[in-house]
């Protein structure tokens, strides 16, 4: 059953939100900060890597020497799958053979994952339980849609004090294909039930916009607490918010004798 739900200053009414997890749920910085230099530093390690070479590696993944990201880099918008290929490659350009690079950059990866605070780098981004609690409580179901693997995704929402108010989880690692192909959000509606027509979604990159375009949901939310920015997001996102907090149930639509604006 469609819900009326208010985002910003707009009311829709529909059966689902779906979310990215990073930058929109979560913070994305401290995560995304404490997984490249847990990352960077294995293969450093492993390789006794010469600081050129680290460096080197860091500016090909869109991440400069004082730690800002790209929001159009690979490190924030590819699996961690194409992120490998793309470290192996850089390091093919500096003189390792194909196959020492490759097996090295997936050595260094697993040793990454292993030294990762999880609790240390998952935050919930202010108001994103309480928009979460609010949906559950009127009959949306929810869910999330994440270029991340989905056993981590769990751990980091988990961490964040966000899992138990998330119905479904879809991980890179659950389709065959990743975003902005449509193939995550198709899986999360079958999971609940749903249509994409029937779907809100919210994400924090144009490749977020993108890709609930290409699955067809109803309306696109960009959020401004991840990577994208009002000029990116605006030309593809149907409505910008500052952050998920301003997604709420619109309660007003209850009243006996209210009317529901449309979009």
């Amino acid at each position: 059953m469609a819900t009326p739900i208010k985002v910003g200053t707009r009311i829709v009414e529909c059966s689902a939100v779906l979310f990215d997890k990073d930058g929109t749920l979560t913070d994305g910085f401290t995560y995304w900060k404490g997984v490249a230099e847990a990352r960077l530093r294995a293969l450093s390690d492993i390789l006794s890597l010469p600081a050129r070479i680290t460096e080197a590696c860091r500016k090909t993944l869109g991440i400069t020497p004082d730690g800002r990201f790209d929001p159009q880099g690979p490190f924030i918008l590819t699996s961690q799958k194409e992120e490998m290929i793309v470290i192996a490659t850089a390091l093919y350009q500096h003189g390792f053979r194909w196959d020492e690079a490759v097996a090295k950059v997936e050595d260094s990866y697993r040793i990454a994952e292993s030294r990762l605070d999880i609790t240390g780098i998952s935050k919930a981004i202010p108001g994103a339980r309480k928009a979460l609690e609010g949906l559950l409580n009127s009959g949306v179901h929810t869910g999330v849609v994440t270029t991340d693997t989905s056993g981590r995704a769990r751990r980091m929402l988990a961490a964040a004090g966000l899992e138990d108010v998330i119905e479904t989880i879809v991980g890179v690692d659950n389709v065959p294909l990743g975003k902005p192909h449509p193939d995550s959000i198709f899986r999360a509606c079958d999971e609940l039930g749903v249509e994409p027509s029937q779907v809100v979604y919210v994400g924090d990159t144009p490749t977020d916009m993108r890709t609930g375009l290409n699955a067809g949901v109803m309306l696109k939310i960009g959020v401004l607490t991840g990577a994208g920015s009002r000029e990116t997001l605006e030309p593809l996102a149907d409505v910008v918010l500052a952050s998920v907090a301003e997604i709420e149930i619109a309660g007003i639509m209850n009243r006996p004798g209210s009317a529901c604006p449309r979009l």
